[in-house]
């Protein structure tokens, strides 16, 4: 939550523990194509800050802080999503969700549809999507009977008091680093 008000040593700091937790798990390959791939992202913030006007010591930390807080994003997203099967991305994202159910807000699709788009994503990165796209834009309508409902089952997890515990203390432990390099 505060880790954007980090200073640029604790981003630093936090960018070295998520790399080296990456290297543990065997995900560096992976984070770099990542980063690889954001890299026009990374070429309109540095294009924002060397065309902002000023070249004095404070925009270039305000660079290097943005940088280094979208590199840690990066990471942590990664190794979120690579350390997780999809059933337990799924319970977390409904779990996160939670609030805007009791909204009134339809979580259980919206989360349903996110994880069916990203299993399509996962076939057609193997498959040429040029061919996909003109073998579905010459395919015949689907007859009515011919389509099969299929029912998906959304894990849902009740909220324990490990879960508030570990959310407390990392809050805790953002404060903290927040206070401890404020001073």
């Amino acid at each position: 939550m505060a880790v954007p008000l980090l200073p640029i040593a604790a981003l630093g700091a936090l960018c070295a523990v998520l790399l080296l937790s990456l290297a543990a798990r065997g995900l560096l390959g992976a984070y770099r194509k990542l980063v690889w791939r954001t890299k026009f992202v990374l070429i309109a913030l540095g294009l924002a800050y060397g065309f902002g006007g000023t070249f004095d010591r404070a925009a270039l930390l305000a660079w290097l802080h943005s940088l280094l807080y979208l590199l840690a994003l990066l990471a942590a997203l990664q190794l979120l999503v690579l350390s997780q099967a999809r059933p337990q991305l799924l319970c977390g994202l409904v779990t996160a969700l939670r609030p805007f159910a009791s909204l009134g807000l339809p979580t259980q699709a919206f989360c349903v549809r996110m994880m069916l788009t990203l299993e399509y994503v996962a076939v057609l990165r193997v498959q040429p999507w040029r061919e996909l796209l003109a073998q579905v834009s010459n395919a015949p309508a689907i007859a009515q009977d011919q389509v099969h409902d299929e029912i998906i089952v959304v894990p849902n997890q009740c909220w324990r008091w490990l879960d508030t515990a570990a959310l407390l203390g990392c809050a805790m432990a953002t404060a903290g680093c927040v206070f401890w390099f404020a001073r």
